[in-house]
């Protein structure tokens, strides 16, 4: 997921949806979450066919670039690359 440049202390959000395409429930929980970024939830459950809508929230501490992945944990393990950048509040003058 790319995210577009983000002032400092702001925030962006993005959707993702996540389906469980097994025959089992699936009980996932985050386990990595690169700096500045944010998950909700961060652990459920999702049974045969459910889905989840998962939001992911960049919020830059400092002007920078931003990338890693956020790591969920079921039985296997899902990735999902993420990547923004920080800039600086613009200062308006009159």
């Amino acid at each position: 997921m790319k995210f577009d440049d983000v002032a400092v202390k702001e925030s962006v959000v993005q959707r993702v949806d996540i389906r469980n395409e097994g025959v089992s429930t699936a009980f996932l929980r985050l386990e990595t979450l690169p700096r500045g970024f944010e998950l909700e939830p961060e652990e459920f459950a999702l049974g045969p066919g459910e889905a989840e809508d998962l939001v992911i929230r960049f919020r830059p501490t400092e002007a920078r670039e931003y990338d890693g992945l956020i790591e969920l944990r079921s039985r296997l393990l899902f990735r999902i690359p993420v990547r923004g950048r920080g800039v600086k509040q613009r200062s308006y003058s009159m």
